[in-house]
């Protein structure tokens, strides 16, 4: 059985996701790893999964805001599918402290990313001008990101279409969780295959149970969102990183 800290986190988790839009997603392999004691190589393909769920969730949540826009999510987000693959399939000749060590410095990059944000905000409505090359190439490297260790990349997403796509804040934090979840999907699906070649097993009860719960706590999240500074949130888990990225780190060298 399971003990409290790992429920407790994956709502954490699931709260952030619908408060933030991202983020929250880049806690899932840790939780794995050393709340659930997941060998590394499950927790990554696990957290894909999970990841997956929670963002198609808070993704509808967000649509029936008018809070997605389909055609950036696409240029976007197919890209991304075939890297996520291409990075699952990579990962399989590295050792799994390797995929942590690059996860944890990946954490530290969200968190100066969150801590000193680029002033890319916009109230106003959304265009559709943007550059679709960039956007797929974005896609590309994010979603390689997304197979090898098992995290959403929202932080790198949201930048992206905010640039590229010149979408208002609201509408790229939707569209990041469409992106999500089609690049979670299938980085999910090429670890899948991997680990059955290896003849490894999922925990499918332990990855439903925190998909469960991390998905109760994004629509707790969304739910409460307008009552609550994203701004002060956002800096609280950006320095919540600062250590957790130093754990992974020394944890895995």
């Amino acid at each position: 059985m399971l003990n409290l800290s790992v429920w407790l986190a994956a709502l954490l988790m699931g709260v952030l996701l619908g408060l933030l839009g991202a983020g929250g997603s880049i806690l899932t392999v840790p939780i794995l790893v050393y709340l659930a004691d997941q060998p590394e190589k499950l927790a990554i393909a696990g957290s894909l999964f999970i990841v997956g769920m929670t963002a198609l969730v808070a993704c509808i949540a967000h649509s029936r805001k008018n809070h997605l826009h389909i055609q950036s999510a696409l240029f976007v987000g197919i890209p991304s599918m075939i890297s996520a693959s291409g990075g699952a399939y990579l990962s399989q000749f590295v050792e799994g402290e390797v995929q942590m060590i690059t996860l944890s410095l990946i954490m530290l990059l969200a968190s100066l990313v969150i801590l000193f944000p680029v002033n890319l905000n916009r109230d106003s409505s959304y265009t559709t001008s943007y550059s679709k090359a960039k956007l797929s190439i974005a896609g590309l490297l994010i979603g390689l990101i997304t197979g090898f260790v098992g995290i959403g990349g929202g932080f790198l997403i949201i930048p992206a279409l905010l640039i590229f796509s010149k979408l208002a804040m609201k509408q790229a934090i939707g569209t990041s969780l469409l992106i999500i979840a089609m690049q979670g999907f299938s980085g999910f699906a090429k670890h899948a295959f991997l680990l059955k070649q290896n003849a490894e097993q999922l925990n499918w009860m332990l990855i439903m149970l925190i998909t469960v719960f991390s998905i109760l706590g994004t629509l707790v999240g969304f739910k409460v969102s307008k009552r609550m500074s994203q701004y002060h949130l956002k800096r609280l888990f950006g320095l919540l990183l600062l250590p957790l990225s130093g754990f992974v780190l020394f944890n895995n060298i």
